[in-house]
């Protein structure tokens, strides 16, 4: 009893103890601590985990306590630290160094000794002090760490569990704690960092490429994050005495979603009490000043630079350490020769190329960037010794790129000072110029007074060559000028931005400049920023002009585009809305309004915004332009919209009836690239914003963005913009109007009657190009008209492919990432992104010397470097050492390309001759990738690295078996030849990237596919893969020769040419191996001729293939194939279906025979033989259609063709009669005749089996007649003739299926199978008088169209009213203003033809006018008031000019058709109607009657002075000709304001 008595005592005792203790510091006062610490930092690689790289420190740190003022403030000093690094085997570095092994280094004791203060708020830190401020930010972080170890909070030891909040390196965050007792009354305590809960990401992004943030928060980390602590803790006189301290953290590289990372850094600490001792040490100074936080910083407070040398230098390669700027550019030289070296694609293996041991081009790149002026000059010199040395000339090449892609100061003055002493062509220059100030990473307000030289540099050139030289000047010096003064204005003394904004602004609004100089100043004021002159450039947004005014509208649109910086101000945001939301403003600046909102930092609010507009928005452009920008948001995986996907996605759905309008092109596009188990990806934004017509749109805008994780980069995007290129589009493709064959006195006098409102004309066409580097400028140019006038003449005379030579080698850095944040003992580690693109253009492009041809010879190879870098490094600052893993990927590609062209125009004939490569020059794209353990010190610290480990190697290679790359395809990533084979084709199937546009955007896209490919992959396994294309046995070509000819007699007169015509084309193949015997040979003839303007067509083919041996063709082989049609009635421009006795029929036949031959001219005839004959007719059903009339459309046909609107004998043209006469002549019972003779084997027997079937699946509607003679299913049959019927029955099943009747005989058995029903029913089956692509133009509106009859009028935009002519002319359609090219009058008639027409093109006039005396059925052509006779020939305007038709009338009964080709004009006319079809390039350019064309229903009634009409009688009356019809006074007038 007494015993458990005593235990009962010592517990009460034991717990008394602890709770006086926990609330108190751990250090007693006046008492001396001494620590033995030793720490480890280790970079691994999950690859192999044998192999890692650890630097160690050990120590002792000292402790020191005293109460002041009530506080407990403790005195910490750290002594005789030492190091020592292990680089290689992990088995050797599991436990500490030997003792041997570790050195002192004055640097780390003369900071790290310096003391430092904590003050204890009970067993935890609450303040801490330093007492030199320019003690180097390693020190103080270090020491931050060590001071986040030294707390531990004991007030729930008794619970177990227990949770509290602490100062640490990450801010104050929680802590979970768990406790266990250990003998001697000591407890183990436990603590984990709850990093989720820091108040922020303490991580930092360093680079100098612009990377927007995502709106709703700060960047996510990319790099995972641990860390544990645990105490070993001892009651001592009250005091919680901390007697063994073990802390780690490990951070773990994770971009690409892999179950198991495949990098970390780990740290490890661990501190022992040692000794302790009383001490009578003062704890000076008595005064200091405590910050209440342990957080890491990565610089002070008023250094605002960035250290972006150390980041650059942590994406490295191997190299030799270099020691001295000397011995720098000598090896850099070196390394820039043998870069050279690799460009040749002939000089090395494929296996050599794509090593990753030669030094990459970006490593290069660094060491240009340490280079002193005097060094980098020096190195230009040296390569720019002998010019027309190739292999030095590309060096230099190289080295220009490189050292301005480094950053670095030197690079901008050197290129500065080479433009000003003229050693650079002017095109050059432009381009370094541009790049100037992108890559500059510390500017400065020296580097910017001397670079601003360049505005007054003095290059030789001409022309366009200084425009653009000038333009990129000013861009780079406005984009140096923002980065060096808009941060900070105070670091620029002599430069006011403020100056520099006002000066740009005065050219931006002064009415005097060109559009081009207003709009490049413009852009150089958004790479200032628009700062001061913010309101006045929103003034300028807000000030609408006139809607037919494109440049000052254009200069509008890039004004707005430049306000996406501040749109987060309430007031930018409330004016681009504004002028979003004005329906009176062009669309095209409403659309750049939307596009501002809507293309990055979209927020919910603004998503609202746009969920208002469309509620009453009723501008298509506008409307289709924001719809599909938000459904981009909705689609994309861009993290910047993550957030508002589902807001999006819900906006999209309210809107999913909605019907887009066809015609506007305004849209917005976007692709992603992402893996579905990876937070790294890429998109492709496509942006269009339709023009004044929508063929052309006014701008095509994109940009490539690239996703880690929470980061979104943009490496460079671009706008095109086009301006009144109609005409310049129609010269290119077309022949045009020109003034020299036009008197416009006529047409102009004649509109002058109408008094047009003011239009500005189209005919100035320009082009802008503008392109964004890193969120810089770099380069806008806008090419006039003289520009695109030589352009196209150049292009019309081939002068620009002949005589020329290329050697161009392109750098660019696409993407270069670092990501920072702390370790567990306060040093940097960093995740590092770098992916820099290298692609060398080497060739020549010669006329080829053949009398009378038109050649060239093509010899061209195109070759590429794609690197791809990432890994995870740890920065040793004290000693500028960094250790770390990186993933090395390494991809090439390849393609050369030796072809020569011979165009021989008398001859027709075009020769074709490619040469097929080389093994040692394969067409080739290869991918291939290691994973390496990198130890890289510094020049001042290299001896000192030695010291500590004499056997470390700077690169340690992580083997792994099997990783060596084979000759196709190989990977041991798990994944097959085959599945390498599919991943390139899916990478190139334009079908699964929702692919729309040219074939420029569809091999982007496939690059960023293959990008992906080549640089994804999960766990960090060792994968690549080859292809390859050469010369080989088992592909023994070495050149391929194509001869195409080409005959014709077709009739250059379009109505000769439209009855008959005869074509022949004739393919010659000559595939030349490496022997005769491998040597092949092959024709193929072509015959096609048409009569009875293709109702009878005939085509014979022959195909002729010498003999083969390696291809196991051992005798000359031919195939023939003849086939001809025969469709009745002729084809007509207007189908009278009332002269039809019997359906309209149509028949064909086939002929095909193929084998052995001796002669390549005769067909083979003991032979395979096969023949087939087709004969179709319309269903008999149609004669009961058109006779009872009581169905549509045929009844809704015959009401119209007894109406006043159409004289007897014509057939309307609308679209009751064009369905009536559609279903009349489509052929719907189709007879087929098969004959076979000499059936091989194989073929009868297959063709049995078929048959068999057939018969089997269509068994259920297998129809049996009384005494046939019809065999039992699955009999076998003798093939030789087989006859089939098809009928495609009118009636349709109640799903929509088509149902059919389906005969067919073998050798004279039949079977009949009735009503089968098809599962599919939209059969296009062909018409004997419509064609079909007719058919689909018509039916899918791809001719523009207006018809004018005398009762009613279908406008261009589908708007259909009544109406009443006069007897006066008036104005049905032009292209109105103040110089018009044509003009189609309509009037009213007395006689059996209501109406008569006029048509002016230029000065000519066509009228047709019928007999009004009500009697006679004739018509009068007049051709400029000549009277002329059409009816058996066609009257052309004016005759003289070469194939040039500015005016033509031809009868082709019962219309007559009226054309001119230069203006894009065709117009039918009968008496009773009149159909004008301009083309889409008269789009929004229309007045008259048929409304002006612009795709909106709401404006089609519009005067001729601009105002709108709500009566048709006044608008028909404002645009009748003279006074004698309708006075002045019943004419509309608008008010001055409206004009």
């Amino acid at each position: 009893m007494l015993l458990c008595y005593c235990f009962l005592l010592f517990g009460l005792a034991t717990n008394q103890v602890w709770t006086d203790t926990v609330n108190r510091s751990p250090f007693r006062e006046g008492i001396e601590y001494r620590y033995e610490w030793e720490a480890s930092i280790e970079s691994e690689s999950g690859v192999n985990n044998q192999v890692v790289t650890s630097t160690w420190l050990r120590g002792q740190l000292y402790v020191i306590s005293k109460v002041e003022d009530s506080k407990w403030r403790s005195l910490l000093k750290i002594k005789n630290i030492s190091l020592a690094i292990q680089h290689g085997d992990k088995g050797d570095s599991t436990t500490a160094p030997p003792g041997n092994t570790f050195i002192e280094l004055t640097e780390l004791n003369e900071q790290l000794s310096k003391p430092f203060h904590l003050l204890y708020s009970g067993s935890k830190v609450g303040a801490a002090a330093f007492l030199d401020d320019k003690e180097p930010l390693w020190s103080t972080n270090f020491k931050r760490s060590i001071s986040s170890i030294l707390q531990v909070d004991l007030s729930g030891i008794n619970n177990r569990i227990y949770t509290d909040h602490e100062l640490s390196l990450y801010g104050k965050c929680s802590v979970n704690y768990y406790s266990s007792p250990l003998p001697d009354n000591q407890y183990r305590v436990t603590k984990y960092r709850d990093l989720d809960s820091c108040p922020e990401k303490l991580g930092r992004w360093r680079t100098f490429i612009d990377m927007p943030s995502c709106s709703g928060g700060e960047h996510q980390t990319i790099a995972g994050l641990t860390s544990t602590t645990r105490y070993v803790v001892a009651p001592n006189r009250g005091y919680p005495e901390l007697l063994k301290i073990e802390s780690s953290s490990v951070v773990w590289l994770d971009p690409f979603g892999a179950g198991k990372s495949s990098m970390k850094s780990k740290t490890n600490l661990t501190m022992h009490l040692e000794k302790t001792r009383r001490s009578s040490e003062s704890l000076s100074p008595s005064k200091l000043l405590f910050k209440d936080q342990l957080k890491f910083v990565f610089q002070r407070e008023n250094d605002k630079r960035v250290d972006l040398k150390a980041a650059q230098n942590l994406m490295l390669h191997p190299e030799s350490l270099i020691y001295g700027q000397e011995n720098l550019r000598r090896r850099t030289q070196l390394d820039l020769i043998n870069a050279v070296e690799f460009l040749s694609a002939e000089s090395y293996t494929s296996e050599q190329r794509i090593s990753l041991d030669v030094l990459p081009l970006s490593s290069v790149s660094y060491q240009l960037g340490s280079l002193d002026y005097i060094n980098a000059k020096a190195l230009y010199k040296e390569l720019a010794i002998a010019p027309k040395n190739e292999k030095l000339h590309t060096a230099r090449n190289l080295f220009l790129d490189l050292i301005l892609h480094s950053g670095s100061n030197v690079g901008v003055i050197l290129i500065r000072d080479l433009i000003l002493e003229g050693q650079l062509d002017v095109w050059t220059a432009a381009r370094l110029v541009a790049y100037a100030g992108v890559y500059v990473k510390e500017p400065s307000e020296k580097l910017l007074l001397e670079f601003l030289q360049i505005l007054d540099a003095k290059i030789l050139g001409e022309g366009d060559q200084l425009s653009v030289f000038k333009n990129a000047a000013i861009l780079a010096v406005a984009s140096l000028i923002g980065k060096t003064c808009s941060d900070s204005p105070s670091s620029c003394r002599s430069v006011k931005i403020e100056e520099w904004q006002q000066k740009y602004y005065k050219i931006v609004a002064a009415s005097s400049s060109s559009f081009a100089e207003r709009a490049l100043y413009v852009h150089a004021l958004q790479n200032i920023g628009y700062g001061s002159v913010l309101d006045l450039i929103l003034e300028m947004a807000t000030k609408r002009v006139a809607l037919d005014d494109e440049s000052a509208n254009d200069l509008r649109v890039y004004i707005i585009k430049g306000l996406n910086p501040y749109k987060k101000q309430a007031k930018v945001l409330n004016i681009i809305l504004r002028v979003l939301r004005d329906v009176k403003d062009s669309f095209r600046v409403r659309i750049a309004a939307a596009q501002v909102i809507l293309d990055e930092f979209v927020s919910a609010e603004m998503l609202e915004q746009m969920r208002q507009l469309l509620s009453d928005e009723k501008n298509s452009q506008v409307r289709n332009y924001v719809i599909s920008a938000i459904k981009t948001i909705a689609n994309s995986r861009n993290p910047c919209n993550s957030l508002l996907r589902e807001q999006a996605k819900q906006l999209v759905n309210s809107l999913v009836g909605e019907n887009m309008s066809e015609s506007s092109s305004s849209a917005e596009y976007a692709y992603d690239f992402l893996d579905s188990a990876s937070l790294f990806g890429s998109q492709l934004n496509l942006r269009t914003i339709s023009s004044e017509f929508d063929d052309l749109p006014g701008y095509v805008a994109g940009k490539v963005l690239y996703f880690v994780k929470g980061v979104t980069v943009q490496p460079f995007s671009f706008t095109v913009r086009m301006s009144g290129m109609r005409k310049y589009i129609t010269n290119l493709s077309s022949s045009t109007l020109q003034k020299e064959d036009l008197v416009m006195s006529r047409i102009s006098a004649t509109m002058d009657d109408f008094n047009f409102a003011p239009r500005r004309e189209l005919g100035v066409s320009s082009l802008d190009v503008v392109f964004k580097l890193h969120g810089t400028i770099v380069m806008f140019y806008n090419f006039d008209k003289n520009f695109l006038a030589s352009a196209l003449a150049s292009a019309t005379n081939l002068e620009f492919l002949h005589d020329l030579s290329f050697n161009i080698q392109r750098y660019a850095t696409t993407g270069a990432l670092l990501y920072t944040q702390p370790n567990g003992l306060g040093l940097p580690v960093s995740f590092v992104f770098s992916a820099p693109i290298l692609i060398s253009l080497k060739g020549s492009i010669s006329k080829t010397k053949q009398s009378g041809t038109v050649g060239r010879h093509l010899n061209f190879n195109l070759y590429g470097e794609i690197y791809g870098d990432h890994g995870i490094l740890t920065h040793f600052t004290p000693l500028n050492l960094t250790q770390g893993v990186i993933r090395n990927r390494k991809a090439i590609f390849n393609v050369p390309l030796n072809l020569e062209v011979s165009v021989d125009p008398k001859k027709m004939q075009t020769d074709v001759t490619i040469v097929n490569p080389k093994a040692t020059n394969a067409i080739e794209i290869s991918s291939f990738a290691r994973t390496i353990l990198t130890l890289r010190p510094s020049e001042t610290s290299y001896e000192k690295v030695r010291r500590a480990c004499p056997q470390c190697l700077p690169v340690v290679v992580i083997l792994k078996k099997g990783s060596n790359l084979k000759t196709v395809f190989n990977c041991d990533g798990e994944r097959s030849v085959g599945k390498q084979i599919q991943t390139v084709i899916e990478a190139l199937n334009p079908v699964t990237m929702n692919y729309r546009g040219n074939a420029a955007g569809w091999a982007y896209l496939s690059f960023l596919r293959l990008q992906h490919h080549m640089f994804i992959q999960p766990e960090g396994r060792h994968c690549g893969y080859r292809g390859r294309i050469f010369r080989s046995n088992y592909l023994p070509v070495k050149e391929l020769f194509c001869r195409f000819k080409m005959k014709s007699n077709m009739s250059d007169d379009a109505e000769v040419s439209w009855q008959s015509g005869k074509m022949s084309a004739k393919i010659e193949l000559n595939w030349k191996g490496e022997t005769v015997a491998s040597d092949r040979k092959g024709e193929l003839d072509l015959t096609y001729e048409y009569r009875s303007a293709g109702s009878r067509n005939n085509v014979n083919v022959r195909a002729f293939v010498v003999r083969s041996p390696l291809l196991n063709i051992t005798k000359d082989f031919m195939i023939c194939l003849k086939a001809d049609s025969v469709f009745q009635p002729t084809p007509a421009d207007i189908i009278d279906i009332s002269g039809y006795n019997q359906p309209p029929v149509a028949q064909g036949s086939i002929e095909y025979v193929m084998g052995d031959v001796s002669s390549s001219s005769q067909c083979p005839t003991d032979q395979f033989r096969f023949k087939m004959g087709i004969k179709a007719s319309a269903g008999h059903w149609v004669m009961q259609r058109r006779n009872e009339a009581n169905i549509w459309p045929y009844k809704e046909c015959d009401i119209e063709k007894k109406s006043q609107n159409w004289a007897p004998g014509i057939v309307p043209q609308t679209e009751a009669c064009y369905h009536t006469a559609l279903d009349f002549t489509t052929l719907s019972n189709y007879n087929f005749e098969f004959r076979f003779a000499a059936v091989p084997f194989q073929l009868e027997k297959m063709m049995g089996k078929m048959g068999d079937l057939i018969s089997l699946s269509l068994l259920p509607y297998w129809k049996t007649e009384p005494n046939s003679n019809t065999d039992q299913v699955g009999q076998s049959k003798e093939v030789g003739r087989i006859q089939v019927n098809v009928t495609f029955l009118p009636d349709k099943m109640d799903d929509g299926g088509q149902m059919v009747n389906l005969h067919w005989a073998t050798n004279n058995v039949i079977e009949r199978y009735e009503y089968v029903n098809l599962p599919f029913g939209n059969f296009l089956l062909p018409s004997t008088s419509i064609p079909r692509t007719t058919r689909i133009a018509y039916e899918g509106d791809v001719f523009p169209s207006c018809l004018v009859t005398s009762q009613y009028i279908r406008t261009l935009d589908k708007v259909k009213f009544n109406n009443s002519f006069s007897p006066c002319y008036t104005l049905i359609t032009s292209d109105c203003g103040s110089n018009p090219l044509f003009g189609v009058f309509v009037r009213r008639t007395a006689g059996l033809y209501p109406l008569a027409t006029k048509v002016q093109v230029g000065g000519h006039t066509i009228e047709i006018m019928p007999d009004e005396s009500g009697r006679r059925k004739q018509f009068t052509v007049r051709a400029n008031d000549v009277e002329m006779d059409v009816t058996n020939d066609s009257f052309t305007l004016p005759e003289g000019r070469d194939k040039f038709y500015v005016l033509k009338v031809r009868y082709q009964a019962p219309i007559y058709v009226i054309s001119s080709p230069g203006a894009g004009l065709l117009i039918h006319y009968s008496g009773s109607h009149v159909a004008v079809f301009p083309t889409w390039f008269h789009k929004n350019q229309h007045c008259g009657l048929c409304g002006n064309f612009d795709g909106e229903t709401d404006r089609e009634w519009i005067s001729p002075q601009g105002c709108p009409v709500n009566n048709a009688t006044v608008l028909v009356a404002s645009y009748t000709l003279g006074q004698t019809c309708y006075p002045n006074q019943e004419k509309i007038a608008c008010p001055e304001t409206t004009s």
